[in-house]
């Protein structure tokens, strides 16, 4: 469908409506038909490589072809970021509530797993009960020292931030104050927040001068370019290429060390660093990147012994809809448990599943009285 999609945008030369806009109440950007197929090209990107459930699946993909993909996609030629105008006092969060939600700094945190990844001086798990220390200490500009906002702020000063200073990153904050239960994961008793997207996050959540308005990035270059990296690499491609891809979120948004000249084992770690970083924040693509990957698992101890990407227990899917998992008579809503997230297991055919429905007839039926209470006799 999206080669369709692809083929029928090049037909003619047009441009998406200015207004109404496509793109955003009045204030949406438009683009041409050439940047629509560079899109589309992206998108065809994503799909192939975030598709795979784990790590055995990754290494099926055509990896050529996402490399191929990548290199029509909105990072060549002319580059350009799909952005879409957000406006939280008319559509709430728009399309886009992970931003508005993630760069609250007393809503969301970044994973400790993640944080020590980008830091010198975060440990994870969370150290209870004092926690990682601020300011952060990381050679990466988008990390910085932690510290973030005007000089005076008092809607920030809950979770005690620093004031910005001449060493605040662009895209984390450090947060003194980890609000969390402990027991809704350790993980999440992060100090480290993301403010990349803070003009995005709701009045009162952020910066005075952020309400949640405003050009919100669904697909960035950084993006485009490091699915072109990994699609050249794995596809035993232009190594050359995929260093200059990754580089360029790596040296020009990171200040960090070029890795041209590197190998392939090396440069997989470096676009696996960047992708953590310039895919957070971007829809779901963090979670569909973690559950394939296994680059964190270690081979004995450590914090979890990760099954792929992903802490033992964690679904790899999302939802299958309640009617066709009643067509294939297995249980409605269950990803199948700690021991088979990847599937529930099934169950003898002919056999119809309880539904949403039956469940809650049957609890009803628990409640004393309920029946001869509210049912029509």
């Amino acid at each position: 469908m999206l080669d369709q999609a692809y083929s029928e945008a090049g037909v003619a030369t047009w441009s998406t409506p200015a207004s109404p806009s496509w793109f955003g109440l009045e204030k949406g950007r438009t683009y041409t038909n050439v940047q629509i197929q560079q899109l589309i090209r992206t998108m065809e990107a994503e799909l192939l490589a975030l598709f795979p459930r784990n790590d055995a699946e990754n290494a099926t993909v055509d990896w050529a072809a996402v490399a191929t993909y990548a290199s029509q996609g909105i990072s060549s030629g002319t580059p350009f970021n799909f952005e879409f105008y957000i406006d939280v006092t008319t559509r709430e969060c728009g399309i886009d509530c992970i931003k508005n939600w993630g760069n609250s700094v007393a809503t969301e945190r970044v994973d400790t797993r993640v944080a020590k990844l980008l830091t010198t001086n975060h440990q994870d798990p969370w150290p209870a009960p004092s926690g990682n220390p601020c300011p952060t200490i990381s050679a990466d500009k988008r990390v910085g020292d932690g510290t973030y906002g005007p000089p005076s702020n008092e809607n920030y000063d809950q979770v005690s931030i620093a004031p910005a200073d001449a060493g605040a990153g662009t895209d984390y904050a450090c947060a003194g104050v980890s609000p969390f239960p402990a027991a809704r994961g350790s993980y999440h008793q992060s100090n480290l927040q993301h403010v990349r997207y803070h003009a995005l996050a709701s009045r009162g959540e952020d910066l005075p001068s952020d309400d949640g308005t405003g050009q919100d990035p669904l697909y960035t270059t950084q993006m485009n370019d490091l699915l072109w990296a990994e699609g050249l690499i794995r596809s035993s491609g232009d190594l050359a290429l995929a260093a200059q891809k990754i580089d360029n979120s790596r040296v020009t948004r990171g200040g960090l060390p070029s890795v041209v000249g590197q190998a392939a084992p090396a440069l997989i770690t470096a676009l696996q660093y960047e992708q953590e970083i310039e895919f957070m924040g971007q829809g779901i693509d963090p979670f569909l990147n973690r559950r394939r990957s296994g680059y964190n698992a270690p081979a004995t101890g450590g914090r979890f012994p990760y099954v792929d990407g992903l802490i033992p227990g964690t679904p790899r899917h999302m939802p299958v809809p309640a009617k066709e998992l009643d067509i294939l008579t297995r249980a409605v809503y269950s990803f199948g448990g700690p021991t088979g997230p990847d599937m529930s297991r099934s169950v003898n055919g002919g056999q119809r599943q309880e539904t949403v429905a039956d469940r809650f007839r049957a609890l009803q039926s628990l409640r004393p009285g309920f029946l001869t209470r509210f049912l029509p006799r």
